[in-house]
């Protein structure tokens, strides 16, 4: 389960949009492609990735969200997931 913490807004240029849609796409699929690999090291955390690397990482996603803070880097475009090896069930 990723949450992707991206704001849109019409008064940003569309090519900003732009990008920032395919930095999280390429975000995606680097946690998608490397989930095993992110998983061993990362197993009951949250991680935080952008620009196709690990930016942060916590077991508390209010630390999580500290760290990015303080890397100066904003939340708003980049893909947060919570990596567990174990299997879990979500009923909505």
């Amino acid at each position: 389960m990723s949450v992707l913490l991206a704001r849109t807004s019409s008064r940003r240029p569309a090519a900003r949009n732009r990008a920032a849609y395919e930095w999280m796409q390429r975000d995606l699929q680097f946690l998608s492609t490397f989930r095993e690999r992110l998983v061993t090291e990362y197993d009951e955390q949250w991680v935080a990735v952008f620009k196709e690397a690990v930016v942060a990482h916590s077991h508390n996603l209010e630390k999580l969200m500290a760290q990015l803070r303080k890397k100066s880097i904003s939340p708003n475009g980049v893909v947060v997931d919570y990596l567990s090896k174990e299997k879990r069930v979500l009923i909505l």
